[in-house]
């Protein structure tokens, strides 16, 4: 329970009593001791002197297709697939400020239940490194109406979004005015229902 703010000199005064004991330095979000056990026995002992990495402001830019900032987003800081310290939330310039010790990194981030990186692996080195950046796709509701030959909406089935002859995972159910409503990010489509056990699609290519 005893503790102590270091001053410009990097020291810190700490009155303890008779024993034998280590201590801790936090700082951001790292915890720093001086010793693995117990290695200052008191009253003998009344000078510690420890080591801390540095650490360095990393600037994270989310932008999508367009070079248009991505507000709100959260980002994280991985080292490899280890999540380092808490999420940070992009400001409306697209920027998530990371105070990070020194070491290798690499950001994710998620948008529309996707998730995306600054990089396939740890290429942002501290301290030399001090920005990185992640692009996400644009993304945009498209509407899909389903009717038979007379023109007739088709409620209650499933639309599925596919890319050439690869289903993407994307559906939604159509209302009872024949759409259903699919969120996509930026690419080539064509869409598939399913009716009386037959398939039909909107187009044989994207």
């Amino acid at each position: 329970g005893i503790s102590g703010t270091t001053d410009t000199n990097g020291q810190a005064i700490l009155n303890l009593p008779e024993g034998s004991y280590r201590v801790r330095a936090d700082k951001f979000s790292g915890q720093y001791f001086s010793s693995p056990n117990n290695h200052c026995d008191v009253p003998a002992c009344t000078v510690i002197s420890m080591t801390v990495p540095i650490y360095v402001e990393v600037s994270v830019t989310v932008t999508n297709s367009s070079s248009t900032p991505q507000q709100g987003l959260s980002v994280t800081s991985l080292t490899g697939t280890t999540t380092v310290g808490e999420g940070v939330t992009t400001e409306s310039d697209g920027t998530a400020i990371f105070n990070l010790p020194e070491g290798s990194y690499r950001f994710r981030t998620s948008s529309n239940n996707q998730e995306y990186f600054s990089s396939m692996e740890d290429s942002c080195t501290v301290p030399t490194c001090t920005a990185a950046g992640i692009t996400v796709p644009q993304f945009a509701d498209v509407t899909v109406t389903v009717t038979d030959s007379a023109n007739v909406p088709q409620s209650g089935l499933f639309v599925q979004a596919y890319n050439a002859d690869e289903f993407t995972g994307i559906e939604a159910t159509t209302g009872t005015d024949g759409t259903a409503l699919l969120t996509l990010q930026e690419g080539s489509y064509r869409f598939h229902t399913t009716s009386h056990n037959l398939e039909y699609f909107s187009s044989t290519e994207n």
